[in-house]
């Protein structure tokens, strides 16, 4: 079976965000390809959903590799995060649809699949995620050691806050794609910049401030 290409998956992610309950047959139509063709790049639908999170996902893994560069030449950590919070807003704006879909579908339990290679599709997806959920709070942790986080707390909790904060931006810069590329990302970038100011615990007088796409803490 061959791998289905990117521009594929995009097109099913967006035909399934169009009609939830289509199926396997009727995605063929909407990527207006053969049933061979759709055949020779999914097993089924369930095939075709796990494609789309594992496309999701080897993005995040692209990004956290790119830190792991980061990491090799020395930069802080906090700039680390800087990076890959401008890099999960990026994703929105390069691959918007998939992000839809994946804030709007959820995947069954690796069990719940009787098919051996989707079973192992969906396992490596969970593996993917608890191996970034790691990494990102090893991240947090040496930049709590740095001193550019102050707030005591387990990098755990510091990590679902600085998450549910970029996912309610990543929503509404998904609701408003029109304003994303302009006054958007700049109003998420001054908000996350008040999130890390607050992790910091900064003198009122001391300011974050927005400097050519990054979070600067200063």
């Amino acid at each position: 079976m061959a791998q289905a290409s990117d521009d594929m998956i995009k097109k099913a992610a967006i035909a399934i965000l169009e009609n939830p309950m289509i199926n396997f047959t009727d995605i063929a139509k909407k990527l207006n390809i053969s049933q061979p063709t759709l055949y020779n790049n999914f097993k089924n639908r369930d095939d075709v959903v796990l494609q789309i999170f594992l496309f999701f996902w080897k993005k995040v893994e692209s990004a956290m590799q790119h830190l792991d560069s980061l990491n090799n030449l020395g930069e802080k950590p906090i700039s680390q995060m800087n990076t890959l919070i401008a890099l999960s807003l990026s994703l929105v704006s390069s691959d918007a649809e998939i992000v839809k879909f994946i804030s709007n579908f959820g995947l069954k339990r690796p069990e719940a699949y009787e098919d051996e290679e989707l079973r192992e599709k969906r396992t490596s997806i969970r593996d993917k995620h608890y191996e970034i959920l790691e990494k990102l709070d090893q991240l947090i942790g040496d930049a709590q050691k740095a001193g550019d986080i102050s707030i005591e707390a387990k990098p755990q909790v510091i990590r679902q806050f600085l998450w549910g904060g970029i996912l309610g931006l990543i929503y509404g810069l998904l609701i408003s794609p029109k304003e994303s590329m302009t006054y958007g990302y700049k109003d998420a970038f001054e908000f996350l910049a008040v999130l890390f100011k607050r992790l910091k615990s900064y003198p009122e007088e001391e300011n974050s401030k927005v400097e050519g796409g990054d979070v600067n803490v200063q």
